[in-house]
C-alpha cells in the first residue's frame, strides 16, 4: 500500500518536477502517470516471490549475446 501512496504523491509528474519520485516511476519512462498505476493494479497483492529476478534475466541476455558474438567470430574466421 505504501507504493500506492508514494505514487499518488508524485502522480502526473515528470523528471525535473519537484515532486517527481523515481521510485514511483515503475516503468521507468520518466513520467508518473496511469501506466504506473496500471502496473500496481496488475501486481496488487503479490509478493516478491511472484516476480522474476531481473538480474537473472540480464545475466541470461548477456550470456546469449556473448554466445552469438562467439559464433559470429567463428563464422568470420572460417569464411574469410
Amino acid at each position: 500500500m505504501l507504493n500506492v501512496i508514494e505514487l499518488l504523491k508524485s502522480f502526473n509528474s515528470k523528471v525535473g518536477d519537484p515532486v517527481y519520485n523515481p521510485d514511483a516511476d515503475l516503468n521507468s519512462d520518466n513520467i508518473i502517470n496511469m501506466n504506473d498505476v496500471i502496473l500496481i493494479a496488475m501486481h496488487f497483492n503479490k509478493s516478491s516471490c511472484d516476480y522474476v529476478n531481473i538480474k537473472d534475466i540480464a545475466e541470461a541476455i548477456e550470456n546469449a549475446t556473448n554466445a552469438l558474438l562467439f559464433l559470429k567470430a567463428c563464422y568470420e574466421i572460417n569464411c574469410c
